[in-house]
């Protein structure tokens, strides 16, 4: 008797060990820095030679020229810089996880006003530049918040450090970072659930990254496009329904035709042919009488005998053929 696996019992162990851990965002806040770990955002340089404070909060701008509503920024906190030679002017922090997403406040302040607000900026992911971003001020007086300027969803599940690196006589606000990290799912930490949808509000901003990045020369008016590790653009969830639609339709009209009606339309094909020969051979048979029959007839006729005139010889030797 062969002993039965005990398939089940595995599954479960395998459904447990999956069950165990679950993807979250975690938030790198640009003054509280990170949720977990409270590490803070490093800025640099933090003073510069004849200006004072290069980077400034909500709580040291006091004089700026450019001021985002507070109330707006997430966690009411922000910190900006303008980028000015010889001043090399970065934000830099550190984080494990598989992805990443950097978050801006944009202004809009027209070029009448002589206040520098374009943005232009590259995203450094491990010393190396991962992509970056520009916008240039549709001078509407308005400031975008929550705009996501860069995204990267396709890196290895370790330590990693983001360096934020302005360029020269341009402008930025920094508002906050998320990444994705894996935790156990019986943690506690406060956070939020991963999710694969990314949009941006900058209606005249670009985005170009390198091939490890997450987004590619791309409008800011249009959906964020995030690749995975293999640099293939994923899609969005109106694409994934068709798509799964689709794959749903394609399986039931592909459905096997059952054995039983298979078996029975042989049997039948089969117990036709048989009666359709069977009438063949009875008719010819049937045929074949009749040609005999015919012949056999016709010979009595074709040489009558006259019983009247013909001899008694006549009608034996007739008899006889």
């Amino acid at each position: 008797m062969r002993p039965r696996t005990p398939r089940p019992f595995f599954a479960f162990i395998l459904l447990t060990q999956v069950s165990n851990a679950v993807l979250v965002n975690q938030t790198i806040d640009d003054g509280l820095g990170d949720s977990l770990t409270g590490l803070k955002v490093q800025y640099s340089p933090s003073v510069s030679r004849g200006r004072g404070l290069v980077w400034k909060s909500q709580d040291t701008c006091g004089d700026c020229a450019i001021t985002p509503d507070r109330a707006k920024a997430h966690n009411n906190t922000w910190n900006s810089a303008t980028a000015l030679s010889p001043d090399n002017v970065t934000a830099t922090f550190s984080f494990q996880g598989t992805a990443i997403y950097v978050y801006f406040i944009i202004p809009n302040m027209p070029a009448s006003t002589g206040i520098r607000s374009i943005v232009d900026c590259d995203f450094l992911v491990d010393g190396r530049i991962a992509g970056s971003y520009t916008h240039i001020s549709d001078g509407s007086f308005r400031f975008q918040y929550n705009t996501l300027v860069y995204a990267n969803i396709g890196l290895s599940d370790s330590s990693h450090a983001l360096m934020i690196q302005a360029k020269n006589n341009t402008f930025m606000i920094f508002d906050y970072a998320q990444y994705t990290i894996d935790i156990p799912a019986s943690s506690s930490t406060a956070s939020t659930p991963a999710s694969s949808t990314l949009s941006a509000s900058n209606k005249s901003s670009t985005r170009s990254t390198s091939s490890s990045s997450s987004t590619t020369s791309t409008p800011a008016s249009s959906t964020l496009s995030a690749s995975d590790e293999s640099g293939t653009p994923s899609t969005s969830s109106t694409s994934s329904t068709s798509s799964a639609s689709s794959t749903s339709m394609a399986d039931a009209t592909a459905a096997p035709t059952p054995t039983g009606t298979i078996a029975g339309a042989v049997v039948g094909g089969v117990v036709g042919i048989g009666l359709i020969v069977l009438v063949v051979v009875l008719y010819r048979r049937r045929a074949r009488g009749h040609v005999s029959h015919d012949k056999i007839s016709t010979r009595i006729i074709s040489k009558p005998i006259n019983l009247f005139t013909a001899t008694p010889t006549a009608i034996i030797s007739r008899a006889r053929e």
